[in-house]
């Protein structure tokens, strides 16, 4: 699931950077005081290339993003008769998109396709975040979580500034999951 070489602590304030495709290129923000762990995304036979990863400014360089699972019920991991803890289905959820992609929102106020915004504070503050509680060496603690993904430029529709639409799951791709103290 993991790797390491994309692990990151934001912990300074926000920085802005321009990604995405050479003469397209949108308003990246990082998300300030959240951790994100890698995933192993790098020389995946289904994405054909690591172009959409590369650094900034590269011209298949896909935009970033961020999506949440707060949201996430029964329903969403496609087998309705498998055990289900709500309380755990953000952390499920996030797993369950990794293994076996996206899947179409199912409340789609700006239309088909898959939800995420480039605004860490916006998302990281709303009910589409979920929290999970988790025992720690410390004792019980509770947790933020969401995905780090990259959205296809030539597909994404983008009806607000915090709200962007990948018409197709196969147009947004997670490469980290980012945890911070709830």
């Amino acid at each position: 699931f993991f790797d390491a070489r994309g692990d990151k602590t934001f912990s300074s304030g926000p920085k802005t950077h321009e990604v995405g495709p050479p003469g397209r290129a949108k308003k990246y923000t990082s998300p300030s005081g959240w951790t994100r762990y890698g995933l192993k995304v790098l020389a995946k036979t289904e994405y054909k290339n690591d172009e959409w990863l590369h650094p900034f400014q590269h011209p298949g360089n896909w935009y970033r993003a961020f999506h949440g699972t707060g949201r996430a019920i029964k329903v969403d991991f496609g087998n309705p008769n498998a055990n289900f803890d709500q309380t755990a289905a953000p952390v499920d959820a996030l797993a369950s998109i990794f293994v076996g992609g996206f899947r179409e929102a199912r409340v789609a106020a700006h239309g088909p396709g898959v939800y995420c915004s480039p605004n860490p504070v916006w998302l990281g503050d709303s009910a589409f975040v979920g929290a999970v509680e988790l025992d720690t060496e410390k004792g019980m603690k509770k947790f933020k979580c969401m995905l780090q993904v990259a959205v296809n430029p030539d597909s994404v529709r983008c009806p607000t500034n915090d709200i962007w639409v990948a018409p197709k799951p196969q147009d947004i791709r997670p490469y980290g999951i980012l945890i911070k103290d709830a």
